[in-house]
Formats: C-alpha cells, sequence, structure tokens
C-alpha cells in the first residue's frame, strides 16, 4: 500500500528510502492533521503512585510538565516511551491529556489532570466546612 515518509532511519545507509507509517496505524492520522510538524508526537509512560499514567507529547519534558512533575522520571528509568498500539490510541486522541488508570490491571484509562484535588483532599475540605454557621444573628 502506500505510506507517508516519516524520517530517514539513522540505522540504513543513505540513499537506501524512508521509513514509511502504516496507514493502520494512529500515528498515520496523526501525521494527516499535522503534516508540517518536524517532532512526531510520542507516548510516555509512568507509574505515580498506585496508578499507570500516559500522555502524548512533543518532548520528555512536556510529558513531565503535564504530569506535574519536577524531577526527570526518564533519567531514573521510572518513566519512558511506549508503541503499544492501544495506549497509543487513547493518548493520540487528546495531546497533552493525562491518561491514568491502576497500575497492573486491565482496566481503561480515564482522563485525569494533575491539579485535581485527590479524594482525601476533597474530604478534608468538606470536614472543614462541616459546623455552624459563622453568621449567626
Amino acid at each position: 500500500m502506500f505510506g507517508l515518509p516519516l524520517r530517514r532511519d539513522p540505522n540504513r545507509a543513505r540513499g537506501e528510502g524512508d521509513r514509511k507509517i502504516d496507514p493502520k496505524s494512529p500515528r498515520f492520522a496523526l501525521t494527516l492533521l499535522m503534516p508540517f510538524s518536524r517532532t512526531p508526537l510520542k507516548v510516555y509512560v509512568t507509574q505515580i503512585g498506585f496508578h499507570e499514567t500516559i500522555v502524548a507529547a512533543y518532548s520528555q519534558r512536556a510529558a513531565l510538565a503535564a504530569w506535574g512533575v519536577t524531577r526527570n522520571l526518564f533519567a531514573s528509568g521510572r518513566a519512558h516511551d511506549t508503541r503499544d498500539d492501544e495506549i497509543c490510541r487513547i493518548a493520540l486522541a487528546l495531546p497533552g491529556q493525562v491518561f491514568a488508570r491502576p497500575a497492573g490491571s486491565g482496566k481503561p484509562f480515564r482522563p485525569v489532570s494533575a491539579n485535581d484535588p485527590g479524594p482525601q483532599n476533597e474530604r478534608a475540605a468538606i470536614r472543614e466546612d462541616d459546623g455552624p454557621p459563622d453568621d449567626q444573628d
């Protein structure tokens, strides 16, 4: 069939051809949407707490920012890029959006926000509001 040239494969000798993107791959649709982008999106995976999280980003730095992490998880080996078709399909649907699921489970990924307060923070906020109203006449 046909494929779009992505970039020259450094493992091939010069002039032997370019790598082609499979038209059935989720990355193919991405190349149609952004044909002039020099840096393709990659899908990154890490485990934060008890959750496996994924994000589609242009760089490792952008992935760390989307996760809300300041340490370089890639240098320590706690984060990596993936080419799993199912994970790529989910993450590439909304680039920059963080998706999470319980670690080691087969449950589907759900969109999350790095700034969302966890359930414990919500309970703490409810406890603070619990009590008699301050305005009593």
